[in-house]
């Protein structure tokens, strides 16, 4: 379905996203346990599973950058939506659904209503003239998705990564019609200008 991600676990204690997988669940059901089927290579397997919501649908992930020409950063820019200051403080935000506290937000951090907040993964894992810095760069290979998630770890939101080019970030649209490539960098701002599928 769109905007939902499935997360197998393993009893080793990894985890992976199957997100070339098909996956067909009922949607009306989120919250309670269901069959769903699962479909890769012309076969299939049902599994048990439940479908959740995040607690906090108004702070998201907006956009990424994994190339800039100057090769100095990768950037992460999350959104509050809501109409009141959110505290980040402790939260966790990786490139890694499995290790969703791969690193943490400082203490302190927080994103007023309607404000973004750019976040460079460049591997500095530092705060720097105010640039609040991860402790891991992106790839530019895709296949994986940056993830957003509580002190607990729980994730509340999560954007699919796929592969990116030299100055050109992706995300979400300011209108909320999908996911694009976008030429114009916005950080600190809606993402609009020329975007492509």
């Amino acid at each position: 379905p769109t905007g939902m991600v499935v997360t197998a676990y393993y009893n080793n204690g990894t985890s992976e996203e199957v997100t070339q997988y098909g996956v067909s669940v009922d949607t009306s059901t989120v919250g309670r346990w269901q069959l769903a089927t699962v479909s890769y290579g012309g076969k299939s397997k049902t599994y048990t599973l439940k479908l959740t919501r995040p607690e906090y649908p108004d702070i998201i992930i907006t956009e990424v950058l994994q190339s800039s020409t100057d090769g100095r950063y990768d950037l992460i820019e999350i959104y509050n939506a809501s109409g009141q200051k959110i505290d980040l403080s402790g939260w966790g935000l990786s490139d890694n659904a499995g290790r969703p506290r791969k690193w943490q937000f400082p203490a302190g951090t927080t994103v007023q209503p309607g404000a973004y907040l750019g976040v460079f993964a460049n591997g500095m894992d530092a705060v720097t003239e105010g640039r609040i810095q991860t402790n891991y760069r992106l790839s530019t290979d895709g296949g994986y998705s940056v993830v957003l998630s509580e002190p607990s770890g729980r994730i509340v939101d999560r954007l699919f990564v796929p592969m990116q080019y030299e100055d050109i970030s992706y995300g979400r649209t300011d209108d909320g019609t999908g996911l694009r490539f976008f030429t114009t960098v916005t950080t600190g701002a809606g993402n609009s200008g020329p975007a492509y599928y």
